[in-house]
């Protein structure tokens, strides 16, 4: 095996799981091939040992091979056919045995004295003599006396014709004949020293050969053994394979069974998520899944194996070692159909493990071998771009509609729930009577396979920077009391036009509201109506399959749909059929979560905080068993119009509330305060939840504050949206923030908001929730996130600040996304002092120093950011920065790209460096660094300086199109350049000067 079996397969580009299969090719055919008649006829001349000795030596193993090759060549065309070789076997069997001259080896192995007596060595050493291989110092001496006559007889020719010519007077050849006389005598004169010369150089040969003979006498003893061994081996491993052949066969039969017995299918399906284990069938289960150790990759039924093992792990709640085996039958399938089906499968496993991107990634590959088999939709007209989601009744793609070229969302059901396709769509054709404010309006229907009515799929309009309740919450938190009623007022209207249409919902739940920030508030839409009725049979079969215990995060989603319906929809007959006041049950569970974060099974009035009474008694008649003693929809709706009415106050320059100042001292906890257009100037201390709302255009309702902040956060949650917010404390030499929030969360929401004092808003110690904002103009910076502060600052421009537009320190830790940071006096963003952040898909530019800057410790991640013409460097790390960034845009800098210096040491991952005015990237003053991945190219120097101790890792870029050179390394400057392509430069790819040392493998230069 090491010596010629692998190498062979490796030269052959055959992989180690095919390597059984060829061995066990190989040795059949040449035990077919040791069975045949010998191939040389006798001859009657018989070899002495010191004559065998010389014959391989002489001949050597490359030219017995090329004989018995040649001999097996030329039988007749039948002859490898009768063995039962095919064409491709006779081809690769040659070539084995002239790999590293095999045949020529084994042959003269077994040339030794016990194999010389027999019959078979005779004939083959006799056909070696026949053929030419062989010589010893008789047939030296032979050829020199043969030759010594020739010449003897040709110098007597010649003398003779010399001496008559001399006589008849013809003297003109005289001088030619003479000289050949000579050179015939010289020729014969050393004849007898050529002999000496051959006889003592055969003397050396015949010494050597007798020791090779000794040894090989000895290797022959030695071999007889290992052949003997060889053969013993060769018997247990075929008694081997007929027990892994039994046990292959058993095995496959156990998973049959397990298969048919928990209803199962070699292709999962979600339904396998409530299949009814106990300990015995799972110990079973495990202990058969342990037995696929033993089964060989190269069996016939090995991925028939795995993927019915995978199958059955799926159904216990083991996703993780049935993903593995997945992808173990993905990597070894032996044709598309199978593949397509480990691809498959693993679509549904890390579709429960909400593994999205993945789970994506899976199922366009089985669907690019099989469409008609595992497309979900009609993927040519709405090609996918991303999983939205996955539930009970099947998942959810965000696609691009080829037609009108816009983005679309299609829902995909599951085949279990095609029983149910004719409900399906007519309800969503009847959904576009109530399509509008409150539901999305459905666009298109149909199936992957029209002709059979096969995977229904379901399209509607998408709304962008939407998110579900779940999603809301997860991100947001839960509603306060005002923001609640709000949302809630919009799901009951949504219903209201249902109910009016004879639709009821039957599945409202928070992860079917659509709800998306606007100057107006929360938007909610209402999605999914009429589609519970598909999920029925799943929630059912959760029930009665298998309790929460040991269920996935996926498995958890489609049962606790159940929170939210009402006891008619979970088979309680005394509670009469499924109706209108079903959804009123659903609409109680879905607010009663949205404000509380908490589980709707049993309501409790102390979760809703500081909410009103009134509201907590309406969701608890809501939520009452029997649908009789529910309220009906519109005085659900008429009863949240009251409730918000009594915790609204108005204020107006000429109204009740003159100042806000006044309405806030006024106004109970929870309360909302709307503010009609004016201005006021005054200095807001918000000391109690509420919620301040602009009640007209936001530039026409104005805070002013003269003298100290604007608004002073002193509770633990409020609200402000649609003001214009102005800290002119500056000019009366006070050094005030604009808005300052040093506890709880404070949402600041389409604001517009400037200081003459210290920075426009101060995030310290609590939570800063900023969107859709205008931070501006201010004498100072423009956000200031410090001491442990965090929060999100998203869709808001920042811009004209004297100081940086964001700073973050002493463990502020936001996220920012979305913003444009730009026209700044100072830095973009500054991150220092163990200053953290996640900074994400914003445009960065034209600020007067760095885009980003880092230093003391900063450590944030900037990803997806687009950083462009600034008056310095797009990201200026220094003085022990660090951070990581990726798959950035940085260009069009008057310094370089990115600058690293005194110590600072990122991350730089697949960024896009270029048309920079100096160089790509700098390292300075013993700055470290990676950079992997990353294009730089068309920059006005080099593509990376390294300088003054300057010691990054650069792996895996692209370095080119730059005005100087690639690399320039100098003044001490140190590296590591691995893999990259660093062609196309105007003056090279490397320049470095003497004093500098780098580590260069891999490169294109």
């Amino acid at each position: 095996d090491q010596h010629y079996l692998q190498p062979f397969a490796q030269q052959r580009g055959i992989d180690n799981q095919a390597l059984p299969a060829l061995r066990k090719r190989l040795l059949d055919q040449i035990k077919k091939l040791a069975k045949q008649p010998a191939i040389f006829q006798a001859e009657p001349v018989p070899f002495t040992e010191s004559e065998l000795a010389a014959s391989i030596n002489h001949t050597g193993t490359l030219a017995i091979t090329e004989l018995v090759l040649e001999h097996l060549q030329h039988q007749p065309h039948d002859f490898f056919e009768k063995l039962g070789f095919s064409l491709e076997d006779e081809e690769e069997l040659v070539a084995f045995l002239r790999y590293g001259e095999l045949l020529g080896n084994a042959v003269l192995f077994f040339f030794r004295e016990r194999l010389r007596k027999d019959e078979r060595a005779e004939k083959t050493l006799a056909a070696l003599q026949r053929e030419g291989l062989w010589a010893d110092v008789r047939d030296i001496k032979a050829a020199q006396d043969t030759l010594s006559t020739q010449l003897q007889q040709q110098l007597e020719t010649q003398k003779q014709a010399l001496i008559e010519a001399l006589q008849a007077g013809q003297f003109a050849n005289a001088p030619e004949q003479t000289q050949q006389l000579q050179d015939l005598q010289n020729r014969v004169e050393q004849l007898p020293e050529q002999l000496d010369m051959a006889r003592t150089a055969w003397q050396g040969s015949q010494q050597q050969l007798i020791a090779f003979s000794n040894r090989f006498n000895a290797w022959a003893e030695l071999l007889d053994e290992k052949v003997e061994l060889v053969l013993e081996e060769m018997g247990t491993l075929q008694g081997t394979v007929d027990r892994i052949d039994d046990h292959v066969d058993t095995l496959l039969q156990e998973f049959r069974h397990f298969m048919q017995r928990f209803e199962l299918s070699k292709q999962v399906k979600p339904r396998d998520e409530f299949t009814q284990h106990n300990s015995t069938s799972l110990k079973l289960i495990q202990e058969a899944v342990a037995k696929l150790k033993g089964v060989p990759l190269n069996d016939p039924q090995y991925n028939e194996l795995v993927l019915a093992a995978g199958s059955v792990l799926s159904s216990t709640g083991n996703l993780a070692e049935a993903e593995r085996l997945f992808i173990q039958a993905k990597d070894t399938a032996q044709n598309d159909a199978e593949k397509a089906l480990s691809c498959f499968n693993l679509f549904q496993v890390r579709l429960r493990r909400r593994a999205y991107p993945e789970a994506l990634a899976d199922l366009l590959a089985a669907i690019a071998i099989d469409p008609q088999r595992y497309a979900l939709h009609d993927v040519h007209r709405y090609p996918i771009e991303r999983l939205l989601g996955a539930g009970g009744m099947g998942c959810v793609f965000l696609c691009q509609n080829q037609w009108r070229n816009n983005k679309v969302v299609v829902k995909c059901f599951w085949e279990e729930c095609e029983g149910q396709r004719d409900e399906i769509f007519g309800e969503a054709m009847i959904m576009r009577k109530i399509a509008g404010d409150y539901v999305p309006e459905p666009l298109d229907y149909g199936y992957v396979d029209a002709a059979r009515q096969d995977r229904p799929y379901f399209v509607t309009e998408y709304l962008e920077d939407a998110l579900d309740g779940e999603s809301w919450l997860a991100q947001y938190g839960k509603l306060d009391s005002v923001t609640g009623l709000e949302v809630g007022l919009q799901v009951a209207q949504g219903l209201q036009i249902a109910h009016q249409q004879g639709i009821y919902h039957l599945d409202l739940k928070p992860a079917n509201l659509l709800m998306k920030a606007t100057e107006n508030g929360i938007s909610v839409k209402i999605i999914d109506f009429g589609l519970a009725r598909v999920a029925t049979s799943l929630k059912e079969e959760a029930l009665s399959r298998r309790d929460v215990s040991g269920m996935t995060q996926f498995g958890q989603s489609i049962l606790g749909t159940l929170d939210y319906a009402p006891p008619e929809q979970l088979g309680h007959t005394d509670c009469g059929k499924p109706g209108p006041k079903s959804d009123l049950f659903s609409f109680g569970a879905t607010l009663y979560r949205l404000m509380t974060g908490e589980s709707p099974r049993h309501l409790n009035p102390r979760r809703l905080g500081e909410a009103p009474t009134a509201l907590f008694e309406l969701l608890c008649d809501c939520k009452e068993e029997k649908p009789r003693q529910r309220p009906e929809i519109d005085e659900v709706i008429q009863q949240l119009k009251e409730i918000l009415n009594q915790i609204t106050l108005i204020v107006s320059p000429t109204g009740d509330y003159p100042t806000i100042t006044a309405a806030i001292e006024h106004a109970q906890t929870g309360s909302r305060i709307l503010i009609k257009p004016g201005l006021y100037q005054e200095s807001l201390i918000l000391d109690k939840p509420l919620q301040l709302i602009g009640d007209g255009a936001m530039e026409e309702i104005i805070v002013e504050s003269q003298t100290g902040r604007c608004v002073w956060m002193k509770t633990d949650q409020a609200l402000i949206r649609g003001l214009s917010l102005r800290c002119l404390a500056g000019l009366n030499e006070k050094k005030y923030f604009a808005v300052d929030i040093p506890q709880g969360q404070l949402t600041l929401e389409y604001c517009d908001i400037s200081s003459e004092a210290l920075a426009c808003v101060a995030i310290h110690d609590s939570i800063g929730l900023l969107n859709h904002c205008q931070i501006h103009d201010s004498r100072a910076g423009g956000i200031y996130v410090y001491k442990n502060g965090k929060g999100r600052i998203e869709h808001c421009d920042i811009f004209g600040n004297a100081y940086p537009g964001i700073q973050i320190k002493e463990g502020g830790n936001p996220l920012i996304t979305h913003c444009q940071i730009h026209d700044g006096k100072s830095s973009g963003i500054v991150v220092s002092q163990q200053g953290k952040g996640q900074i994400s898909h914003c445009e960065i530019f034209a600020n007067a120093y760095a885009g980003v800057e880092i230093n003391q410790d900063g450590d944030p991640v900037v990803q997806h950011c687009q950083i462009h013409d600034g008056g310095t460097s797009g990201i200026y790390i220094h003085h022990h920065g660090r951070g990581k960034i990726e798959h950035c845009e940085i260009t069009g800098h008057a310094y370089p790209g990115i600058t690293i210096k005194n110590g600072g040491q990122p991350l730089i991952q697949a960024c896009q460096i270029y048309d920079g005015k100096a160089s790509g990237v700098l390292f300075s003053e013993n700055a470290y660094g990676k950079i992997q991945n990353c294009d730089i190219f068309a920059n006005g120097r080099a593509g990376i300086k390294i300088e003054n101790g300057g010691n990054p890792v650069v792996e895996k870029c692209s370095i080119k199109q730059n005005a100087w050179h690639g690399v320039w390394v100098l003044k001490a400057g140190l590296g590591t350049i691995i893999d990259c392509d660093l062609r196309d430069n105007e003056k090279g790819a490397f320049e470095i000067e003497a004093d500098c040392e780098v580590q260069r493998r891999g490169n294109q230069e």
